[in-house]
């Protein structure tokens, strides 16, 4: 299982993946960031199963939850939680 922990603008985002055969299998992301509906965070976690491990993938779907649920997160972007799940699943900074 990998751990990754990304501080955002207002907020650090920790994130656990479990990764099988390139793609997502079990997420888990806690923190101290907002993000409104507070259960948008389940519903986020279970969009992104089966999700490949690449950047651009994981950031066009964060991008798609948020705006087919209307999402608010306030000081922190979806490339902020891209990148908090993308290094947690390659292990760093360093892909």
């Amino acid at each position: 299982m990998g751990y990754f922990e990304y501080k955002a603008r207002k907020g650090l985002i920790k994130v656990r993946t479990s990764i099988e055969k390139g793609v997502i299998k079990e997420l888990e992301i806690s923190g101290d960031f907002f993000l409104y509906p507070e259960d948008a965070l389940w519903m986020l976690r279970e969009y992104l199963t089966n999700t490949p491990i690449d950047y651009e993938a994981i950031l066009s779907k964060i991008k798609s939850f948020i705006e087919k649920e209307n999402v608010q997160l306030l000081g922190s972007t979806p490339e902020d939680f891209a990148k908090a799940i993308y290094y947690s699943a390659v292990g760093g900074e360093n892909p």
